[in-house]
């Protein structure tokens, strides 16, 4: 009986922490795909900070050893008898993965997935394999239904959003690959916010790429007042080419930062405030420069187990609202087109944003 030929790829391995020079270019063999699953030719993949968070956390929900990436984009190369999203030749953006039957996803909130930490983070939890090393050693993989720091991946059909109508090159597609998470976080959750006119204000801390995504989100929706919040001047500058009126740095304020900004909102402070560093401490700044029943949207992930208290009495008599988001609270293959047309159009300078590394850079 003829066998059928493995798929030998090169792939990052996270063998324990980046910070012990753990993570290295290795050779691996695929497993077969399974009928809702597709191989695809990564071209290009995003770094996200949930990647260095966990591939530099000691003993990391049993990941090691595995594959991580998770803001990929490539090129469908085969897939399995019962997918129907994209087929061999297809462009692809990938992103993450929900169960499309609880609760939560039949309403429409797939980010909020019942299954979405098992789905996504676990992936000591797959019920098989990614692929083998060259000793025949099990490497997890599928983290977030795609595991994209690999030249050749196994990806859930979960995963995929089929952009070959919409993206016409692979210069363009690798460009887009952070669409898949950390840019759709950043404007999806400022897009899902009721209610916002050109009255209103919206203060962003933190200008990586999920802040300036914020930052140009509040433009579409033609808020008057945006300002963006840094200490790195070069991130205040880039903040303006997404759209911020204004910009601050917080360290020369010093406990001055709510004044500054009621100095800019007719003394109400910011109708809602973001926080993209995932810092309490910032955490904090942000709720207090908040007008009173202003809202208070977390984008950025605390260090697992940080406690944020606050004063409840004066946060009760405020009538602040104080929120999470995951993943901009949006359905990925809906909303991504949008900000393809916000590039196309000169509202989201991407390219302002993406800096190219060779795989080589992590060889150890």
């Amino acid at each position: 009986m003829d066998t059928i030929p493995k798929t030998v790829t090169r792939a990052i391995v996270s063998r324990g922490p980046l910070a012990e020079g753990r993570w290295n270019i290795e050779v691996l063999t695929l497993q077969t795909l399974n009928k809702c699953e597709l191989k695809v030719k990564v071209l290009s993949v995003g770094i996200c900070h949930t990647d260095l968070t966990i591939g530099n956390t000691p003993n990391a929900s049993g990941a090691y050893p595995g594959v991580l990436g998770h803001e990929g984009c490539g090129i469908v190369l085969e897939t399995g008898p019962e997918v129907k999203v994209a087929k061999a030749g297809d462009r692809v953006l990938l992103s993450f993965r929900s169960c499309e039957s609880c609760h939560f996803c039949k309403k429409g909130h797939l980010p909020y997935c019942s299954m979405f930490t098992p789905l996504n983070m676990g992936l000591g939890d797959h019920p098989r394999n990614f692929a083998n090393d060259q000793e025949n050693t099990p490497v997890k993989g599928f983290f977030f239904g795609q595991s994209s720091f690999s030249e050749i991946t196994i990806v859930s059909e979960m995963s995929v959003i089929n952009v070959s109508d919409l993206i016409e090159t692979e210069d363009e597609l690798k460009l887009l690959s952070p669409l898949g998470c950390g840019l759709q976080t950043g404007a999806g959750a400022i897009m899902k916010l009721q209610h916002l006119t050109e009255e209103d204000s919206v203060a962003i801390f933190g200008l990586g790429a999920v802040g300036l995504a914020a930052v140009a989100a509040a433009r579409v929706r033609g808020v008057g007042t945006i300002i963006a919040i840094d200490r790195i001047q070069s991130r205040l500058d880039l903040a303006k080419c997404f759209g911020a009126t204004h910009t601050m740095n917080p360290s020369p304020l010093r406990d001055g930062l709510a004044t500054a900004v009621q100095s800019l909102t007719a003394g109400l402070g910011a109708s809602v405030s973001v926080d993209a560093t995932g810092n309490v401490n910032v955490i904090k700044q942000a709720i207090e420069v908040t007008r009173n029943l202003g809202k208070i949207c977390m984008l950025g992930v605390p260090p697992l187990g940080t406690i944020l208290d606050i004063e409840s009495a004066s946060f009760l008599g405020s009538g602040k609202q104080l929120f999470g988001s995951v993943e901009g609270g949006v359905a990925p293959s809906e909303f991504i087109p949008n900000l393809v047309r916000w590039h196309r159009q000169g509202i989201f300078p991407i390219e302002k944003l993406v800096k190219y590394y060779p795989v080589s850079y992590f060889a150890i």
